[in-house]
């Protein structure tokens, strides 16, 4: 009966929580118990004028009773609304103030800002935002995507979501009209950007939306059953932005070593190519499958990276260059990689890029005992990375990018964390949610990689053209977590090394 009467109740009025929705049940079964006790107490009188008057007087009570239960009845869903609405206003933390220039002070502020808002329903206002930026600065259309989607989430009221705004306010689960209705099982939304950076700006709500509801008073609108459906169209291949192979690869396996596995996120195979680089904007399409979580996610530590098992090399190059990137591809990584002592795998792909101008190139390694998915990625053309002079030049475009590369994915091996470092700054976020103490690296990580032959021109030659996500980005991603959440990052000495993390607060425990 429980299970039926919550569910029941909660489609016709989803604001109410459990606990109201059983006191509305055991109230309506007492009405019911009532009146049909005195249904059959008044059907055994005879019949006569005033009937109620020759009731005894614990019928006449029980008659009066139901008449106040009833009348209570009228008023009950307006007053459990407003009882709710009053909960959530007592739960909430007090409204915070952001200024948009802090620490590298770019996109990467704004969506954490609005993702700890939804999610601890506590208001935020950023000012000043992208202030310190070159040209007009304040939002970016990718960004006003981004913010109207998750307002759409998670019911909030908006003000000064406009390209180029300075300040915007973001109210979340503040509109009752929209968090009475539940979210359609599919989404499709349009980006001008990075399809990845929007899905992983969407993820910390969609996954933890639900367990967040009931923990910090508001009602969710997520569908825990069947999961949402979004079709993202946007750039697949992007400059410093994850590819969707960098996803397929490198950040899903990741997130399945903490406990978010296939059952909560997954990418369909299938995607469209879509460029957004200096010169190239045009959307492709990327389509994921979100399940919210149904209980906290636990304390995680990944202590390093192990052996290396295997390498994948994903090249996207203009289809006349193909022939030729090719053999230069196979020439670099196979002195590079090849050892006497060492066995791994060694598989390459490559993909005709629709532009005839535009090349990416990611270089992905997974180890073992214990596992890890790292990768390095880089898009040409960057003006401020690779010489303009040899735009045109497939030789050297090629002999630069596959070099670029190789010597990035060497770096990351060589740190021996078990995360590289667009994953690292991606998980900021869900350390801070865990329940304990959570680490993915340690300063005394570093090691040798035998697995690479360090004489090659690839290691001596590519440093110059290796940019990794740098401090900046992350010093952003723990100013807000402080912020936002109190909780800040620490290193602990555990099982004979120095960790670094944070103890999370540990979201819906």
């Amino acid at each position: 009966m429980k299970m039926v009467g919550i569910s029941n109740l909660q489609r016709v009025h989803p604001t109410l929580t459990e606990p109201r929705l059983l006191f509305l049940i055991m109230d309506r079964s007492i009405w019911a118990c009532f009146t049909l006790q005195t249904t059959s107490a008044v059907e055994k009188m005879p019949t006569c004028s005033a009937p109620y008057s020759h009731l005894p007087r614990r019928y006449r009570f029980l008659i009066l009773f139901s008449i106040v239960i009833a009348s209570f009845h009228v008023l009950s869903w307006d007053f459990w609304t407003l009882f709710n609405a009053m909960s959530n206003r007592q739960n909430r933390l007090p409204p915070l103030t952001l200024d948009g220039t802090t620490y590298e002070g770019g996109g990467g502020l704004i969506r954490y800002a609005i993702a700890y808002s939804s999610l601890l329903n506590r208001p935020v206002t950023i000012h000043s935002i992208r202030a310190n930026r070159p040209g007009i600065g304040g939002l970016r259309p990718e960004h006003t995507a981004a913010i109207a989607t998750l307002a759409e989430l998670a019911s909030a009221e908006v003000t000064g979501n406009l390209p180029a705004s300075r300040q915007v306010t973001f109210n979340p689960h503040a509109d009752s009209a929209v968090s009475a209705k539940h979210l359609p099982l599919e989404m499709d939304i349009t980006v001008e950007g990075s399809a990845s950076i929007f899905l992983i700006a969407m993820l910390p709500y969609l996954l933890f939306g639900h367990i967040a509801a009931h923990f910090n008073g508001f009602a969710s609108r997520l569908n825990t059953n069947d999961g949402l459906r979004l079709t993202i169209r946007a750039g697949t291949l992007c400059v410093k932005a994850p590819s969707f192979p960098y996803l397929q690869q490198v950040l899903l396996p990741t997130l399945g070593l903490i406990g978010i596995g296939s059952e909560n996120l997954k990418l369909e195979p299938e995607q469209e190519q879509g460029w957004h680089t200096e010169n190239k904007k045009y959307p492709g399409k990327m389509v994921a499958w979100i399940k919210p979580l149904s209980k906290p996610l636990p304390a995680f530590i990944l202590e390093r990276r192990g052996k290396l098992q295997s390498i994948r090399v994903t090249a996207h190059v203009p289809r006349h260059a193909m022939k030729r990137f090719e053999e230069i591809l196979h020439s670099e990584v196979g002195d590079t990689f090849k050892t006497r002592t060492e066995k791994f795998s060694l598989a390459v792909e490559m993909f005709a890029s629709d532009p005839e101008d535009q090349y990416h190139l990611l270089i992905s390694a997974a180890t073992e005992a214990p596992k890890a998915y790292l990768g390095y990625e880089q898009v040409f053309p960057q003006s401020d990375v690779f010489p303009r002079e040899i735009e045109g030049d497939v030789d050297k475009i090629a002999v630069l990018l596959v070099r670029s590369c190789i010597h990035g994915i060497w770096a990351e091996l060589r740190r021996g964390n078990a995360v590289d470092e667009h994953a690292e700054d991606i998980l900021v976020f869900y350390q801070s949610v865990a329940s304990g103490f959570s680490s993915i690296i340690a300063p005394d990580n570093e090691v040798s990689v035998p697995e690479i032959n360090l004489e090659t021109s690839a290691i001596k030659s590519g440093s110059q053209y290796e940019v990794n996500v740098g401090s900046m980005h992350r010093q952003t991603s723990w100013w807000m977590v402080e912020t936002m959440t109190g909780v800040r990052q620490e290193t602990r000495h555990l099982g004979g090394k120095d960790r670094v993390g944070c103890e999370g607060f540990g979201l819906g425990k």
